[in-house]
C-alpha cells in the first residue's frame, strides 16, 4: 500500500500540542505582583496571559490550556502532571509547555522548539533564574520521569531535570528571562524592539490604571464623607438645654 507522505507543518500539527499552563488571572494575581496596586496587576497579568495565547495560536499547532484541563488545585508538580496527563490523554505524542512570564517568547521558539521534540524526547528552555520558560516531553518521557517530584518554582529545577533526563535524547533551547516582579519588567526594556515596545506598554498600564484606581479610591472617601455628615453645621439647641444656654447668656 502506497501511503502519502504529510508535510512537516501537518506532522508536527497533528502529533504535537502546545499547553499553556497559567492559572486564572486573579489566582495568579496572588502569587505575583507585576505593579503596585490590584487592579494594573491584574491587567498586566492579563495581558501577559493573553499574548502567550496568540504567540501559540500563530505556531498552526493545537493549543491547549490549563484552566481547562484541572483545576489548579495541590501542589505545583501535581498540577503540573494532572495537565499533562490531560494532555497526552487527547491523543497527543509530544507536549511543549509554556506559561505566560516569558514575554521573550516568540512564535518562532515555540516552532523551533517543536521541531527539537520530533527528534529528542525532552526539550527544555531555560530561564535566568535557573527555572524554565518552557520545557516538551514525548510520551514515553513522561510516562517515565517523575515529574511531581521536581522542584518546581524554584531556582534548581533545571539543573534537577536535566540530571534527571540523562538517559532519554535532550535538546536545549537559548536562555531566556522571565518576569516575578515589576523589577523584571522594568529590566526588559533594554531587550528587543519588539519586546521593549510590549513592556513599554505593560508599565504603562501600571502608571495609568493606578491613576485611575486611585482617583476612584478618592472619589469613593469623599462620597462616604458626604454621606455620613460630614460637613452638617454646628448642632441646633433645642428645649431645656435651649433654655440653659439663655439663662447662662443673661
Amino acid at each position: 500500500m502506497f501511503v502519502v507522505p504529510l508535510p512537516p507543518k501537518l506532522i508536527l500539527s497533528v502529533s504535537t500540542a502546545i499547553l499553556v499552563f497559567a492559572q486564572s488571572t486573579a489566582a495568579d494575581a496572588r502569587l505575583k505582583r507585576l505593579a503596585g496596586q490590584p487592579l494594573p496587576n491584574r491587567s498586566v497579568l492579563a495581558q501577559l496571559t493573553r499574548r502567550i495565547r496568540q504567540i501559540a495560536g500563530a505556531t498552526a499547532l493545537p493549543v491547549l490550556h490549563s484552566t481547562d484541563l484541572i483545576t489548579h488545585t495541590g501542589r505545583f508538580g501535581e498540577q503540573m502532571t494532572a495537565a499533562l496527563h490531560a494532555a497526552f490523554a487527547r491523543g497527543f505524542e509530544r507536549v511543549l509547555v509554556v506559561g505566560n512570564d516569558c514575554p521573550a517568547l516568540t512564535t518562532a521558539h515555540l516552532t523551533q522548539a517543536a521541531h527539537a521534540l520530533q527528534s529528542a524526547s525532552v526539550v527544555l528552555g531555560p530561564d535566568q533564574r535557573g527555572g524554565l520558560y518552557l520545557f516538551g516531553l514525548s510520551r514515553a518521557a513522561f510516562e517515565n520521569l517523575p515529574l511531581a517530584e521536581m522542584p518546581w518554582q524554584t531556582n534548581r529545577l533545571a539543573q534537577t531535570l536535566s540530571r534527571t533526563c540523562t538517559d532519554w535524547p535532550m535538546a536545549v533551547l537559548p536562555r531566556l528571562n522571565d518576569v516575578n516582579s515589576r523589577a523584571d519588567l522594568q529590566q526588559y526594556q533594554t531587550a528587543s524592539p519588539l519586546t521593549s515596545a510590549f513592556i513599554r506598554h505593560l508599565l504603562a498600564i501600571g502608571v495609568e490604571e493606578y491613576r485611575v484606581e486611585t482617583g476612584s479610591e478618592l472619589l469613593r472617601a469623599v462620597r462616604i464623607f458626604l454621606r455620613t455628615g460630614a460637613l452638617r453645621g454646628p448642632p441646633v439647641l433645642t428645649g431645656t438645654a435651649s433654655s440653659a444656654a439663655v439663662a447662662i447668656a443673661a
